[in-house]
C-alpha cells in the first residue's frame, strides 16, 4: 500500500492534507533513527573489542559507522572462533581479510544484530572464545567497556511503528 493511500485509511479524507512529501519525511526520521541506534550499537561493540586488546584495522575516519573490523589475535584460528560463534551462540563474526601475517574480523551492527543486549552477548561469547584460544583478557571487560559507552547515551523509548523500530529519546520526561 502506498503512503497516499495508508494516509487516507488512517486519516479518511485527509488524503491532500498530509501528502506523500510528510510520509517521506517520517521515512527520513525513522531510517535516521535506525541509522543513529546501528551506529551506537557498532560505537559500544568497537569499545568492548577494543577493551579486549582487539586493535582495530582501519582509523576512526575511515571506518564503516555501522561496522567494526578488528585484528585476530596472534595464535588463534579466526576461522574457527567465528563459525563457533556462529554455531554455539548464533552470532555473525566474519573473516575478511587475511594479509601475510594478520586476519581481520568483522562485526555489522544491523539488523537484529543492531541491539544492546546481542551486542553484550557477542562480545561475552567472543571474549569466552578467546580465553578458551588461551588469550589472555581480563573476564568482563569488554562487556563493561561496552556498557559505559551505552552510558554516554540518552536512554531511548523504542516503540514498533509500523513494523519498523523508532528510537525516540525520552530524556527529560522521565
Amino acid at each position: 500500500m502506498d503512503s497516499a493511500k495508508r494516509s487516507s485509511v488512517l486519516f479518511p479524507g485527509s488524503q491532500s492534507s498530509i501528502g506523500p512529501a510528510v510520509h517521506l519525511w517520517m521515512d527520513d526520521r525513522r531510517r535516521n533513527a535506525l541509522l543513529a541506534e546501528e551506529r551506537l550499537h557498532a560505537e559500544a561493540l568497537d569499545q568492548g573489542m577494543q577493551a579486549m586488546g582487539l586493535l582495530p584495522a582501519a582509523d576512526a575516519g575511515s571506518r564503516l559507522p555501522y561496522a567494526v573490523c578488528a585484528a585476530v589475535p596472534k595464535g588463534v584460528d579466526g576461522t574457527m572462533v567465528a563459525l563457533r560463534l556462529r554455531e554455539s551462540y548464533g552470532l555473525r563474526v566474519e573473516l575478511v581479510a587475511q594479509a601475510a601475517d594478520q586476519a581481520y574480523w568483522s562485526v555489522a551492527a544491523i539488523g537484529e544484530q543492531a541491539d544492546r543486549c546481542r551486542v553484550l552477548e557477542l562480545l561475552a561469547a567472543l571474549e569466552s572464545e578467546l580465553l578458551k584460544a588461551g588469550c589472555r583478557l581480563t573476564r568482563g571487560r569488554a562487556v563493561q567497556a561496552a556498557t559505559e559507552r551505552y552510558g554516554r547515551e540518552p536512554r531511548r523509548h523504542m516503540m514498533n511503528i509500523g513494523g519498523m523500530r523508532n528510537g525516540a529519546t525520552t530524556r527529560g520526561l522521565e
